[in-house]
Protein backbone atom coordinates (compact mmCIF):
# COMPACT_ATOMS: atom_id res chain seq x y z
CA UNK A 1 0.00 0.00 0.00
CA UNK A 2 1.73 3.04 -0.74
CA UNK A 3 0.64 5.57 1.46
CA UNK A 4 -0.43 9.28 0.51
CA UNK A 5 1.87 12.11 2.00
CA UNK A 6 -1.01 13.80 3.79
CA UNK A 7 -1.48 14.35 7.86
CA UNK A 8 -4.63 11.55 9.25
CA UNK A 9 -6.30 13.22 11.76
CA UNK A 10 -9.02 10.77 13.57
CA UNK A 11 -10.94 11.65 16.86
CA UNK A 12 -10.03 8.91 19.15
CA UNK A 13 -12.74 7.93 21.66
CA UNK A 14 -10.49 7.91 25.08
CA UNK A 15 -7.54 10.12 23.87
CA UNK A 16 -9.28 12.89 21.49
CA UNK A 17 -8.09 13.92 18.72
CA UNK A 18 -4.73 12.18 17.38
CA UNK A 19 -2.74 12.93 13.99
CA UNK A 20 -0.24 11.09 12.48
CA UNK A 21 1.98 12.25 9.20
CA UNK A 22 1.95 9.74 6.54
CA UNK A 23 5.68 10.31 6.53
CA UNK A 24 6.53 8.63 9.92
CA UNK A 25 5.37 5.27 7.84
CA UNK A 26 6.79 3.13 5.52
CA UNK A 27 4.78 1.87 2.40
CA UNK A 28 3.32 -1.34 3.86
CA UNK A 29 2.42 -4.98 2.57
CA UNK A 30 -1.30 -5.65 2.59
CA UNK A 31 -1.24 -8.84 0.16
CA UNK A 32 1.65 -11.20 1.09
CA UNK A 33 3.44 -13.12 -1.70
CA UNK A 34 0.88 -16.38 -1.54
CA UNK A 35 -2.30 -14.49 -1.76
CA UNK A 36 -3.01 -13.99 2.14
CA UNK A 37 -4.05 -10.64 3.33
CA UNK A 38 -2.10 -9.12 5.78
CA UNK A 39 -3.55 -7.85 9.46
CA UNK A 40 -4.15 -4.44 7.87
CA UNK A 41 -6.36 -5.33 5.02
CA UNK A 42 -8.15 -8.52 6.37
CA UNK A 43 -9.32 -6.37 9.38
CA UNK A 44 -10.50 -3.43 6.91
CA UNK A 45 -12.53 -5.60 5.20
CA UNK A 46 -13.71 -7.61 8.18
CA UNK A 47 -15.06 -4.65 9.81
CA UNK A 48 -16.90 -3.07 6.67
CA UNK A 49 -18.34 -6.12 5.30
CA UNK A 50 -19.86 -6.61 9.13
CA UNK A 51 -20.75 -2.55 9.25
CA UNK A 52 -18.58 -2.69 12.60
CA UNK A 53 -19.05 1.13 13.58
CA UNK A 54 -16.88 1.64 16.93
CA UNK A 55 -13.66 -0.17 17.55
CA UNK A 56 -12.60 -0.61 20.32
CA UNK A 57 -8.87 -1.61 21.03
CA UNK A 58 -5.75 -1.48 23.22
CA UNK A 59 -3.06 1.70 23.04
CA UNK A 60 -0.84 -0.71 21.21
CA UNK A 61 -2.91 -0.54 18.08
CA UNK A 62 -2.74 3.37 18.38
CA UNK A 63 -0.28 3.57 15.62
CA UNK A 64 -2.19 0.85 13.43
CA UNK A 65 -5.17 3.36 13.04
CA UNK A 66 -3.58 5.86 10.50
CA UNK A 67 -3.01 3.00 7.76
CA UNK A 68 -5.98 1.28 8.68
CA UNK A 69 -7.52 4.94 7.95
CA UNK A 70 -5.98 4.88 4.29
CA UNK A 71 -7.18 1.00 3.50
CA UNK A 72 -10.79 2.39 4.15
CA UNK A 73 -10.77 5.36 2.13
CA UNK A 74 -8.39 3.77 -1.08
CA UNK A 75 -11.66 1.12 -0.44
CA UNK A 76 -14.23 3.62 -0.59
CA UNK A 77 -15.27 2.23 3.42
CA UNK A 78 -16.31 5.12 5.88
CA UNK A 79 -13.70 4.15 8.58
CA UNK A 80 -15.50 2.89 12.04
CA UNK A 81 -15.24 5.48 15.11
CA UNK A 82 -11.65 4.17 17.22
CA UNK A 83 -11.38 4.43 21.17
CA UNK A 84 -7.66 2.96 22.48
CA UNK A 85 -7.78 1.47 25.93
CA UNK A 86 -4.72 2.09 28.42
CA UNK A 87 -2.00 -0.40 28.70
CA UNK A 88 -2.71 -2.25 32.20
CA UNK A 89 0.68 -2.06 33.70
CA UNK A 90 1.95 -4.59 36.40
CA UNK A 91 2.62 -3.07 39.88
CA UNK A 92 6.25 -2.50 38.71
CA UNK A 93 5.46 -0.38 36.00
CA UNK A 94 5.82 -2.65 33.10
CA UNK A 95 3.26 -4.07 30.67
CA UNK A 96 0.95 -6.58 32.26
CA UNK A 97 1.73 -10.45 30.47
CA UNK A 98 0.05 -13.75 31.12
CA UNK A 99 3.75 -14.39 32.46
CA UNK A 100 3.22 -12.20 35.36
CA UNK A 101 2.81 -15.23 37.88
CA UNK A 102 3.63 -13.46 41.28
CA UNK A 103 0.75 -10.28 41.07
CA UNK A 104 -1.98 -12.72 41.95
CA UNK A 105 -4.90 -13.96 39.90
CA UNK A 106 -4.74 -12.80 36.07
CA UNK A 107 -6.88 -15.20 33.86
CA UNK A 108 -10.16 -15.10 34.36
CA UNK A 109 -10.14 -19.03 35.03
CA UNK A 110 -7.19 -18.56 38.26
CA UNK A 111 -10.11 -16.19 39.96
CA UNK A 112 -12.54 -18.51 39.90
CA UNK A 113 -10.41 -21.59 41.21
CA UNK A 114 -8.95 -19.07 43.91
CA UNK A 115 -13.22 -19.10 44.93
CA UNK A 116 -13.98 -15.45 43.46
CA UNK A 117 -17.32 -14.62 42.68
CA UNK A 118 -18.40 -13.75 39.45
CA UNK A 119 -19.60 -10.24 39.99
CA UNK A 120 -16.67 -9.62 41.75
CA UNK A 121 -14.50 -10.30 38.60
CA UNK A 122 -16.97 -8.87 36.38
CA UNK A 123 -16.73 -5.35 38.40
CA UNK A 124 -13.30 -5.53 39.23
CA UNK A 125 -12.26 -6.10 35.64
CA UNK A 126 -14.86 -3.50 34.68
CA UNK A 127 -12.81 -0.90 36.63
CA UNK A 128 -9.41 -1.46 35.50
CA UNK A 129 -8.40 1.71 33.67
CA UNK A 130 -11.72 3.59 34.46
CA UNK A 131 -12.93 5.64 37.00
CA UNK A 132 -16.97 5.51 37.51
CA UNK A 133 -16.82 9.46 38.30
CA UNK A 134 -17.97 8.79 42.32
CA UNK A 135 -16.43 7.56 45.34
CA UNK A 136 -18.65 4.17 44.24
CA UNK A 137 -16.83 0.76 43.35
CA UNK A 138 -18.56 -1.88 44.11
CA UNK A 139 -21.52 -2.29 41.58
CA UNK A 140 -24.49 -4.19 40.45
CA UNK A 141 -23.95 -5.45 36.23
CA UNK A 142 -27.10 -3.24 35.77
CA UNK A 143 -24.96 -0.01 38.19
CA UNK A 144 -21.58 -1.30 36.15
CA UNK A 145 -23.84 -0.44 32.83
CA UNK A 146 -25.29 2.49 33.94
CA UNK A 147 -22.18 4.28 34.91
CA UNK A 148 -20.27 3.09 31.84
CA UNK A 149 -18.75 5.46 29.95
CA UNK A 150 -15.99 6.09 27.10
CA UNK A 151 -15.28 9.78 28.72
CA UNK A 152 -14.74 7.88 32.06
CA UNK A 153 -11.99 5.63 30.60
CA UNK A 154 -8.28 6.68 31.78
CA UNK A 155 -6.08 8.26 29.30
CA UNK A 156 -3.12 7.05 31.22
CA UNK A 157 -1.80 3.42 31.72
CA UNK A 158 -3.92 1.28 34.56
CA UNK A 159 -1.79 -0.38 37.20
CA UNK A 160 -3.18 -3.66 38.21
CA UNK A 161 -3.51 -4.00 41.93
CA UNK A 162 -4.89 -7.49 42.95
CA UNK A 163 -5.56 -6.18 46.58
CA UNK A 164 -8.59 -4.37 44.86
CA UNK A 165 -9.42 -7.58 43.73
CA UNK A 166 -9.96 -9.26 46.70
CA UNK A 167 -11.45 -6.26 48.59
CA UNK A 168 -14.25 -6.57 46.26
CA UNK A 169 -14.68 -10.39 46.58
CA UNK A 170 -14.66 -10.05 50.86
CA UNK A 171 -17.50 -6.82 49.73
CA UNK A 172 -19.64 -9.58 47.74
CA UNK A 173 -19.31 -12.22 50.05
CA UNK A 174 -20.50 -9.99 52.98
CA UNK A 175 -23.67 -9.18 51.03
CA UNK A 176 -24.86 -12.96 50.49
CA UNK A 177 -27.47 -14.35 52.73
CA UNK A 178 -25.97 -17.25 54.43
CA UNK A 179 -27.81 -19.50 52.42
CA UNK A 180 -26.56 -18.30 49.34
CA UNK A 181 -22.85 -18.07 50.88
CA UNK A 182 -23.31 -21.91 51.56
CA UNK A 183 -24.43 -22.45 48.27
CA UNK A 184 -21.89 -21.15 46.74
CA UNK A 185 -19.03 -23.16 48.86
CA UNK A 186 -20.72 -26.20 48.04
CA UNK A 187 -20.36 -25.56 44.56
CA UNK A 188 -17.32 -24.18 45.17
CA UNK A 189 -15.79 -27.78 46.52
CA UNK A 190 -17.75 -29.69 44.31
CA UNK A 191 -16.63 -27.88 40.97
CA UNK A 192 -12.65 -27.32 42.85
CA UNK A 193 -12.78 -29.83 45.91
Amino acid sequence: MKLPEKVITFVDEVKGEVSFNTKEFADFVILKADGVPTYYLANVIDDALQQVNYVIRGEEHLSNTPKQIVIYEALGFMPPKFAHLPLIMNPNGKKMSKRDTNIGCILVYQFKEAGFLPQAILNFIALVGRNPGTNQDVFTLDGLVEAFGMDRVQKANAVYDFQRALRFNGEYIKAMSDEAFVDAVQTYLREYG
